[in-house]
C-alpha cells in the first residue's frame, strides 16, 4: 500500500507539471494568434441575393457548460435529449484495498443480498464512487440524462424495447436518481479524490510505528510465500518431478494464504516442502555441471534420464557399465574427491590408488542365498538365507533357515 501510495503521489504530480505547461504554451498560442487576426482581418460584402448553404443544426453549449474530461466516443450510444454522440468519461480509479479490507467489504455485501433494499444498501456503499462518475459523465456530456448514465454505466438497468429506465431506477427515493440530481458537472481532474495517498501513506507509517518488526514479517508471510512458489515454478523440471505437484503446492499455498493470521507451523511445514523440491533441482543442477562433458554430446537423453533415477531410485543401472562414459566419469569424480581429500596438488594422479578409487566404505553388508537338503541328504531342497552387515563399531547377523518337513 505505501509504495502504491508513493506511484499515486508521483503520477499526480506528474499530470500537473505537464497540465500546467500545456496551460503557458495554449496562453503563448492565444497571444501569437490574435496579434495576426488583427493585422489580416479583411471584411466583404455580401450580396442579399446570395441563398446561403444550409447547415445542420448542431448543439451550440454556452461557456460555462462546456464538455471537458473526455476519453472517446461512444459510436453506438447517441444523447437522449440533444441526439449528441455519448463520450466517454475520464474517470478516477477505484480506491485500492488491502486484503482484509476485501474480506470485510465482501461480507457485508453476500449479508445485504439481492433484494430491492439490499440493492439500495449496496449502492449507498458505493455512492462516493458511483457520484464521481455521475459528475465525469455529465462534464464530459453536457445536457445529459440519467437514462444516458444508466445506458453506459448500467446497461442492464436500461430496457431497450420500451426505451425506458428499468423498475428498480424508477422507484420513488431511489439512490441513483438523488446522486444524479446532487452530481455537478465536474471532471476528475477537479474533483474531491477518492483515494487520498498522503493519508493513507500516513496511516501505513503510523502502522509501524506502533507495531513490531515480528508482526511486519508475519503480515510478509503470505508475499513471501507465493514468491518462493513463482521462482520455484521458473525451474521446475518435469523430468524430475510431475507438473501435478507444483500445481498441487500452487493449491495449498493459496488456501494457506487465505486468512487474514498467518499459521506460523502450517508455513513451516509448507516451506520445508518447498525446500524439498528445491534442493532436488540444486542438486539435479550440481550433476548437470559435473557431467556437462563433449563425451556425452550425442547421449544427451540418456544422460537425463540417468541423472533424474540418480535423485529418484536408491539403485541405479550405470549405462555401459563401469568401462563405458558413465562409469569412467564417476570413477574420475571420485578420484577427485580423493585427492581433495588427502590435498593431493593438481598432477599427483600417482599417488593415488586408481584401483581403490572409490573410498572406503563407511559399511558392508553381505547377503547369501542357498538351496540345501535339510535336515538329511534325501530332503526336499529349501530355500536358506543368511545376512550379514559389517562396520568399524558392530557387527551383526541375521539368518532365515527352512528344512523339509515330509521326511523328516
Amino acid at each position: 500500500m505505501l509504495n502504491y501510495c508513493i506511484e499515486r503521489r508521483q503520477e499526480r504530480e506528474r499530470r500537473a507539471r505537464a497540465h500546467k505547461d500545456d496551460h503557458s504554451d495554449s496562453e503563448f498560442q492565444e497571444v501569437a494568434d490574435g496579434s495576426s487576426e488583427e493585422e489580416d482581418d479583411e471584411f466583404f460584402e455580401c450580396d442579399n441575393e446570395v441563398e446561403q448553404e444550409p447547415r445542420r443544426k448542431k448543439h451550440q453549449h454556452s461557456l460555462w457548460d462546456k464538455p471537458e474530461g473526455r476519453l472517446s466516443k461512444d459510436t453506438s450510444l447517441m444523447l437522449i435529449e440533444t441526439n449528441e454522440p455519448l463520450y466517454i468519461p475520464i474517470t478516477q480509479e477505484p480506491p485500492p484495498k488491502t486484503e482484509d479490507q476485501r474480506h470485510e467489504d465482501a461480507e457485508i455485501l453476500m449479508m445485504l443480498g439481492d433484494d430491492l433494499q439490499g440493492s439500495e444498501l449496496r449502492a449507498q456503499i458505493m455512492s462516493p464512487l458511483l457520484l464521481s462518475d455521475m459528475e465525469s459523465f455529465k462534464a464530459a456530456n453536457p445536457g445529459s440524462c440519467l437514462g444516458d448514465f444508466v445506458r453506459w454505466y448500467s446497461p442492464r438497468d436500461w430496457i431497450e424495447e420500451e426505451n425506458k429506465l428499468s423498475p428498480r431506477m424508477l422507484i420513488e427515493g431511489n439512490t441513483w436518481q438523488e446522486l444524479w440530481s446532487a452530481a455537478k458537472p465536474v471532471p476528475a481532474s477537479r474533483q474531491k479524490r477518492l483515494f487520498d495517498d498522503t493519508k493513507e501513506a500516513e496511516k501505513v507509517l503510523s502502522f509501524f510505528e506502533n507495531h513490531k518488526p515480528a508482526d511486519a514479517l508475519s503480515m510478509l508471510l503470505p508475499a513471501l510465500l507465493h514468491a518462493a512458489i513463482n521462482r520455484l515454478g521458473e525451474e521446475w523440471l518435469e523430468d524430475l518431478t510431475p507438473l501435478s505437484v507444483f500445481n498441487s503446492l500452487q493449491e495449498k499455498a493459496g488456501r494457506l494464504t487465505m486468512g487474514l493470521t498467518p499459521k506460523h507451523k502450517e508455513y513451516s511445514r509448507f516451506v520445508d516442502l518447498i525446500g524439498a523440491e528445491e534442493t532436488k533441482i540444486a542438486q539435479l543442477k550440481s550433476l548437470q555441471e559435473k557431467f556437462a562433458d563433449d563425451s556425452f554430446a550425442e547421449k544427451e537423453e540418456l544422460l537425463g534420464t540417468f541423472l533424474c533415477d540418480l535423485l529418484q531410485h536408491k539403485q541405479v543401472e550405470v549405462p555401459d557399465g563401469p568401462d563405458g562414459v558413465f562409469g569412467l566419469k564417476i570413477r574420475n569424480m571420485f578420484l577427485q574427491a580423493q585427492k581433495a581429500a588427502h590435498l593431493i596438488p593438481d598432477g599427483g594422479e600417482e599417488k593415488v590408488n586408481h584401483s581403490h578409487a572409490f573410498p572406503a566404505p563407511s559399511e558392508r553388508e553381505f547377503l547369501l542365498r542357498v538351496k540345501a537338503c535339510v535336515p538329511s541328504p534325501s530332503s526336499t531342497p529349501s530355500p536358506q538365507r543368511l545376512y550379514a552387515v559389517i562396520n568399524d563399531h558392530s557387527f551383526r547377523l541375521s539368518g532365515a533357515f527352512s528344512h523339509d518337513t515330509v521326511f523328516f
